[in-house]
């Protein structure tokens, strides 16, 4: 039983100081930031709102998210309207199918 603990503390010594070593050996300080090629080539302003905000990959879906918001929803409400517009109009923009058809929407 000795033999045992003393092995298994001997594993977990050698384990601390690999990882020491490991983060000693490792980079420090602020790194380069990634590149990021826009192959469309346009420019995007910040987005700023004082009443509500929406952004989907598509008109109809921020549409619908923000017609909801308006209408005194909360982020939740937007994001599953948005969520439906998307499904609705490009049937893999969503990811709950079943859903769809199990509250009667045609999809």
């Amino acid at each position: 039983m000795k033999r045992i603990l003393k092995i298994v503390g001997i594993l977990l010594l050698v384990m601390v100081l690999l990882c020491g070593l490991i983060y000693l050996l490792l980079p420090k300080g602020a790194q380069e930031t990634m590149s990021f090629n826009d192959p469309y080539h346009q420019s995007r302003p910040a987005a700023s709102a004082s009443h509500a905000m929406a952004t989907t990959g598509t008109p109809w879906a921020t549409q619908a998210a923000l017609e909801l918001l308006d209408q005194g929803g909360n982020a939740v409400d937007a994001a599953v309207a948005a969520l439906l517009a998307l499904k609705c109009h490009l049937w893999r923009g969503g990811q709950f199918s079943w859903r769809c058809a199990s509250a009667g929407i045609r999809c």
